[in-house]
């Protein structure tokens, strides 16, 4: 990148999680877990050479089901996510330079519902269903690069509401199968 000076980080990534298995078919979970995502280096000129990692501190409480036949499984989960330094929302500086840059803190909550059925041996439908939170609640390191804030908390290309749903067919062939999808 043609950046002199060096970016090293050695960090602590702990996980917990407790099960408890109530049947042979239904199992809840609470887990609490950091991850990290390292930085890097930017291009000649940016007036920041190197950005920080983010770290993120999850925390997650779920369920999931299967009926006997297993022709219907269903899983939930409720999570709160909050991070530090987040790397996003990268930008061109004044000097129309563009950067990877650390945004500042983030706010993440919300919670998943997924499920399948399976009526018939050749017949399924998958869905799903998700409300995420997202929000910068700091841009701070934004501004010490940018010199301005952003227009928005929103993270891009994060909406609030996703969902799917998959149905599914089979065709046994021999020793495979032929599977049509339409998401």
């Amino acid at each position: 990148t043609g950046t002199v000076g060096e970016y090293s980080a050695a960090e602590w990534q702990p996980r917990l999680t407790l099960t408890q298995r109530w049947t042979e078919r239904q199992m809840s979970y609470v887990s609490i877990s950091r991850g990290f995502r390292g930085g890097g280096a930017n291009g000649p000129g940016a007036p920041n050479p190197f950005y920080d990692g983010d770290s993120v501190w999850t925390y997650e409480l779920g369920n999931r089901f299967e009926t006997e036949d297993g022709r219907l499984r269903l899983s939930a989960a409720i999570y709160y996510n909050q991070y530090e330094d987040y790397i996003g929302q990268n930008a061109l500086t004044p000097a129309l330079i563009a950067v990877n840059l650390n945004t500042g803190d983030v706010e993440s909550y919300g919670l998943e519902l997924e499920g399948a059925w399976r009526p018939t041996d050749r017949f399924m439908i998958q869905g799903g269903l998700t409300y995420n939170h997202a929000r910068i609640t700091d841009d701070s390191r934004f501004v010490a690069v940018i010199g301005s804030g952003l227009a928005s908390d929103r993270i891009l290309f994060q909406p609030d509401w996703n969902f799917f749903v998959t149905p599914s067919y089979t065709i046994p062939l021999g020793t495979g199968d032929l599977r049509f999808d339409a998401t």
